[in-house]
C-alpha cells in the first residue's frame, strides 16, 4: 500500500479586523455603481422596521413607495443626469431616518436620509454603504460611500469619504493631511464633480468646496451657537458673499431620536455647486453630530 500523503500545512488567514480600514474604492462610470469593499449593503434580520422616517412611516430597504416624489424635470445641457431637480429649487430638507436598531441595542447601522423640497416632495433617497466591522469600529470617523438615488432607484450621485484620523480634542493638529476630513462627490457615479475639504481645525467648523480640478470655489463657516439652538453653516464665495446656508435643527432639550434634520438654502443656480453643498451637509453630519446625538441617546437609555 502507498503511504498516505502528509497533510498540507495551511496558514491561518489573518484577522478580518484591520488596524486601519481599507481605502474607499473608485467606481466605474455608470448609473449603477459597484459596492465598496466588494460587500452588499448590510441588512439586519429583524421583525420590526429598522428605519422610520420623521413622519412615522416605515421605510423599506429601497426607495419609499408611499412617498410623493417631485415630478421629473426637463433634461438640461451639460448637466449630470437627475441633477436637474436642483435647478428648480432654492430650499431642500435633509431628514435622517430614525434607526430603531441603534436605539434599542447601540449597534451602528447604515445611515439613511430623505432629501425633500420645500413642499415635502421627495427628491433623492440617500443610503450609506459601509461594512459592518468598519462602521462599528470607527463610528463617526468611518470611511463610507453614500449612494444617492432618484425615484426610479437610479444612482445619480456617489459621495465617498476616505478614512482620516479624527480627534476632536486636538484642535491644532487638523492641518495635517492625515487628519483633514474630505469628501469626493461623483455625478454620475464614476465622474468626479468636486470635493469638500476641512479647512482648519475640528473646532472651527470651516470647509472649502473645490471643483473637479481642485480649484477653490467656496468656503463654509459655522457660527458659534450654543448647545440649545440651531447650528448655522454659511456658504460664502471667494468674495465673501453668502451663496448658501446649511442649518442643522436643534432636536430639543430631551430626545432619544438618533436622527438629524437639515435645511439647506441656495442663493445660486449652478446645479453642480448645489450638489457639492448637499454633499458638504453629510460631512458636517458625520463629523459634528453623528456621535454626539447617539451617545446622548445611549446615556439616557442606560439611566
Amino acid at each position: 500500500m502507498e503511504a498516505a500523503a502528509a497533510p498540507v500545512d495551511r496558514e491561518k488567514s489573518p484577522s478580518p479586523r484591520p488596524d486601519t480600514p481599507p481605502p474607499y474604492s473608485l467606481h466605474q462610470p455608470g448609473y449603477k455603481g459597484h459596492r465598496p469593499y466588494g460587500l452588499p449593503i448590510q441588512t439586519q434580520p429583524t421583525s420590526f422596521p429598522m428605519y422610520i422616517s420623521r413622519n412615522g412611516s416605515q421605510a423599506p430597504n429601497t426607495c419609499q413607495e408611499n412617498q410623493i416624489w417631485m415630478p421629473a424635470p426637463v433634461p438640461l445641457v451639460n448637466c449630470p443626469p437627475a441633477l436637474e431637480y436642483l435647478q428648480q429649487i432654492k430650499t431642500i430638507r435633509v431628514h435622517q431616518q430614525i434607526e430603531l436598531l441603534e436605539i434599542l441595542t447601540g449597534y451602528e447601522t447604515n445611515n439613511r436620509y430623505e432629501v425633500k423640497n420645500d413642499s415635502g416632495q421627495m427628491i433623492y433617497f440617500v443610503t450609506e454603504d459601509t461594512d459592518d466591522i468598519i462602521r462599528n469600529r470607527y463610528r463617526s470617523s468611518r470611511p463610507f460611500t453614500l449612494r444617492v438615488t432618484d425615484s426610479m432607484d437610479h444612482e445619480v450621485m456617489n459621495i465617498h469619504r476616505p478614512y482620516k484620523f479624527s480627534c476632536c480634542c486636538c484642535c491644532c493638529c487638523c492641518c495635517c493631511d492625515s487628519m483633514t476630513q474630505e469628501l469626493e462627490i461623483e455625478s454620475p457615479p464614476g465622474s468626479v464633480i468636486g470635493y469638500v475639504r476641512q479647512n482648519g481645525s475640528f473646532c472651527q467648523g470651516k470647509f472649502r468646496i473645490e471643483n473637479e480640478r481642485k480649484d477653490h470655489l467656496m468656503n463654509i463657516i459655522s457660527n458659534c451657537s450654543c448647545c440649545c439652538s440651531d447650528t448655522v453653516f454659511k456658504v460664502k464665495s471667494l468674495h465673501k458673499q453668502t451663496v448658501g446656508t446649511i442649518i442643522r435643527e436643534w432636536p430639543g432639550p430631551s430626545t432619544n431620536i438618533t436622527a438629524d434634520t437639515y435645511d439647506i438654502y441656495f442663493e445660486l443656480d449652478d446645479v453642480k455647486m448645489k450638489a457639492l453643498i448637499l454633499g458638504a451637509c453629510f460631512l458636517i453630519d458625520y463629523m459634528y453630530f453623528e456621535n454626539k446625538l447617539k451617545n446622548s441617546s445611549r446615556n439616557s437609555s442606560d439611566s
